[in-house]
């Protein structure tokens, strides 16, 4: 009847749903309540109801292997030849750490991979953005959009790994030796380092290996000792898998 209809249109308007976040009502985003001319004011930030959500993308983003076991800093193996590194690689991950762009250079199988994880799971667990990428494919996924079918964006693509708050380079200097993959090695690293973005860098090669393998502009800026926030770091321990030293 109509009086059973305007009794629940009553009920429902005393009684609303209720929101599971008390803050943002469930909408993802919040203002801050601070007056005209404070930093915040009218500014939308992200409530941290969505932050199991905003973990679960960050970790799927990061592009991390998946191969066990999970690499972190507890997990690696201290060895002689490995000890600057480890400490370099930690001291890039405190959040007052002027660094902005790591190197490790070394052999096969001294851990440099094993410390590009551990420096990207440690970003992680302070909630920042990294991307993990083998630098092939890295370049294979951007020379894929010039296909008619990519699903992709070249310049959206470029511009998430010029941007992203820690980029992680492994393996490079491998077969990138065409104009083009060197061009854009040399573009994207150039980039990262004007605007001061983190980037870390493993590769097998010395300056003079990176100098012909990809370019020298990359391996003058990979091997620049005097620019403030830029280390160097040689892992010198023998192979972990192989126990030789290359």
């Amino acid at each position: 009847s109509a009086e059973k209809i305007s009794a629940l249109e009553s009920s429902v308007e005393l009684n609303p749903p209720t929101a599971d976040c008390l803050q943002c009502k469930d909408l993802g985003w919040y203002q801050r309540k601070v007056p005209m001319g404070h930093p915040d004011w009218q500014v939308l930030k992200p409530c941290p109801c969505q932050e199991p959500r905003l973990r679960a993308h960050r970790l799927v983003y990061a592009n991390l292997p998946q191969r066990p076991p999970v690499r972190t800093f507890d997990t690696f193996e201290e060895r002689h030849g490995v000890e600057n590194a480890f400490r370099s690689a930690k001291e890039f991950c405190e959040p007052d750490s002027p660094g902005r762009l790591l190197t490790l250079t070394g052999g096969r199988g001294t851990g440099k991979s094993h410390l590009l994880e551990a420096i990207a799971r440690n970003y992680l667990d302070q909630g920042r953005a990294v991307r993990y990428e083998v630098a092939g494919e890295m370049l294979k996924r951007l020379r894929a959009t010039f296909s008619p079918d990519s699903q992709e964006q070249y310049q959206t693509l470029w511009d998430s790994y010029a941007t992203v708050e820690l980029l992680l380079l492994d393996e490079l200097g491998i077969e990138h030796n065409t104009p083009w993959a060197m061009d854009e090695l040399s573009l994207l690293i150039g980039k990262r380092e004007r605007d001061g973005v983190r980037l870390v860098v493993a590769t097998n090669l010395t300056q003079a290996q990176m100098s012909r393998a990809v370019d020298e502009r990359v391996a003058d800026r990979l091997w620049n000792l005097n620019s403030p926030g830029s280390n160097l770091v040689t892992l010198t321990a023998a192979s972990y898998r192989t126990g030789e030293r290359w």
